[in-house]
């Protein structure tokens, strides 16, 4: 696995957030309390063949479009903490329910376009938590077969999705579904050591499985004053 490639992956999955979109202040919250946010610039070197579609980008997710590569993008951003959407979500995961969601569905029709707009194109799915298993949930939906490859960072993981993972390598299971065969040839894991929140996921089902150490601290390519890395869960441990 190129790192290059996996490190662009994460911080166009970062850009995702909101509070990490240089230049994004619309809102209260953003405009003053999260000023200091680490943020992505998208015209820094390593994104600079990575144009965001802003119409098929909202606040939960953004697409990208790589013209020299023929590719796009679709990232999906994890949990805001203070939106009870979301942490009913984070819910929904514990029982395996997350497809139930509006948001699964309002993603699954956003992806379901990208894909009619772009028949030529590959298109990389990319998620971090809730959205890292919201990026599952769609490689193992009928769309899983045009998806060229799904990275996940941190990716929200309960037992329940440790079960239907493990019903592909049962021997009963004959027909060998879809999802199966597309998660071991497309899905790419990446944790943190030690992440509670993700550690599940290093027994699913996957064509690779990364560990990384924690950071300390973010890279100077990002912008913003709050350098320092406080969790094992965030993102910026992969950029």
């Amino acid at each position: 696995m190129d790192k290059k490639q996996v490190r662009i992956y994460a911080l166009l999955t970062a850009y995702s957030w909101p509070k990490r979109r240089l230049g994004y202040n619309t809102g209260f919250r953003n405009k003053y309390f999260l000023k200091n946010a680490r943020k992505v610039n998208l015209k820094m070197n390593l994104l600079k063949d990575y144009k965001l579609l802003e119409e098929h980008s909202n606040q939960y997710l953004c697409a990208f479009h790589n013209e020299k590569n023929n590719e796009i993008v679709y990232s999906i951003r994890g949990t805001d903490l203070i939106d009870p959407k979301d942490i009913f979500m984070d819910l929904q995961v514990l029982s395996g329910t997350e497809k139930r969601n509006k948001r699964f569905k309002e993603s699954y029709e956003k992806l379901k376009l990208l894909l009619q707009d772009y028949p030529k194109y590959t298109f990389t799915l990319c998620g971090a938590s809730l959205g890292g298993r919201i990026a599952i949930d769609l490689l193992d939906s009928d769309l899983g077969d045009k998806i060229t490859e799904v990275h996940v960072f941190n990716c929200a993981t309960s037992l329940a999705h440790l079960y239907k993972s493990a019903q592909c390598l049962s021997k009963e299971n004959n027909n060998k579904k879809n999802y199966c065969k597309n998660r071991v040839i497309k899905l790419h894991i990446h944790l943190v050591n030690n992440d509670p929140i993700s550690i599940l996921s290093m027994g699913e089902l996957s064509k690779t499985k990364t560990v990384y150490p924690k950071k300390s601290e973010s890279p100077k390519y990002l912008k913003g004053k709050n350098k320092k890395i406080l969790t094992v869960h965030s993102i910026l441990n992969f950029v």
